[in-house]
C-alpha cells in the first residue's frame, strides 16, 4: 500500500500528462528570465520612438482629471460659533430690512 512500483511512476508519462521535454528546469527558467532582463535593460530608442513616447504623454496628460482642494472656514466653526454667527448675521438683514434698531 504504501510502495511506488515502477508502473506507477511511469503512468503519468504513459497517459502522456506530461514530459521532461516539455517543461523547463527552474534552472533553465531562472537563466531565460534573467536572458530576457538584459535585453529589456539596453533599450534602443530612435527618433519616431521618442516622439510617439512624448505624444502618448500628451494624450495622457489630455486625459488628466484635476481636483481643486481648498479650505472651508465652515467646518472649523463648532456648531455654538456658527449658530451665534448665523444669529447675529439675521438681525443685521432684519434690522436694516424692517428697519429695527
Amino acid at each position: 500500500m504504501g510502495f511506488v512500483t515502477d508502473s506507477d511512476a511511469r503512468a503519468p508519462e504513459q497517459a502522456k500528462l506530461t514530459t521532461s521535454e516539455e517543461y523547463p528546469t527552474l534552472q533553465d527558467s531562472l537563466i531565460t528570465l534573467q536572458q530576457q532582463a538584459q535585453k529589456d535593460e539596453i533599450p534602443t530608442k530612435s527618433a519616431k520612438d521618442s516622439a510617439a513616447v512624448n505624444d502618448k504623454r500628451d494624450q495622457d496628460k489630455a486625459r488628466t482629471t484635476w481636483f481643486w482642494i481648498s479650505y472651508s472656514k465652515i467646518w472649523g466653526l463648532s456648531y455654538q460659533q456658527k449658530t451665534q454667527t448665523s444669529a447675529q448675521q439675521m438681525r443685521a438683514v432684519m434690522a436694516t430690512h424692517f428697519n429695527i434698531i
